[in-house]
């Protein structure tokens, strides 16, 4: 377009989450983007991510992991996806807490869906190289600069779009 943006459509499956699970979801981006780690491990329990008794080591570490994956919004300015390794060092985590640690608790199926949607948005944004804003502003999110980036988070919940493997896209 004129203004060098490329604006993406996927019209494949969608799947509706309820009021619950989107609260969870944006109490765990806010308490994330505040760096509120009681928070962010409180509402990792709400969505599914950790049981109420779970091991404090396991706690800690799922809490980093989705720190780390909220990078791209928590970082302040536009974030470069064609310059990162988050996709590697997030999988290096994961790999040490499930084969040293002998840790993990599998997501709720529609998390995972979630998790397959915001992969393939990442990888997408890598391959594109693209640069793009995320909540934070000079180092520090502010709520009136959060509201536009927590309500795309919001419609890519209600409009979650998703493929199963070796499916092909609908046209």
């Amino acid at each position: 377009s004129a203004d060098d943006r490329i604006g993406l459509l996927d019209f494949g499956a969608t799947r509706s989450y309820g009021p619950e699970r989107v609260g969870a979801l944006r109490t765990l981006l806010q308490g994330t983007l505040a760096g509120d780690e009681p928070a962010v491990a409180a509402a990792a329990v709400d969505a599914g991510y950790l049981g109420a008794d779970d091991d404090p080591s396991y706690r800690e570490a799922v809490v980093g992991l989705i720190r780390q994956a909220a990078e791209p919004a928590r970082h302040a300015g536009a974030y470069d996806f064609g310059n990162t390794d988050l996709a590697n060092r997030m999988s290096e985590q994961v790999l040490r807490l499930r084969v040293e640690q002998r840790f993990w608790r599998v997501p709720p199926p529609d998390i995972l869906f979630l998790h397959r949607k915001l992969g393939g948005m990442y990888l997408l944004c890598s391959r594109l190289r693209a640069r793009v804003e995320g909540a934070m502003r000079n180092g520090a999110m502010r709520l009136e600069d959060s509201k536009p980036f927590m309500r795309e988070v919001e419609d890519s919940l209600d409009a979650y779009t998703y493929y199963r493997v070796g499916e092909a896209p609908r046209s």
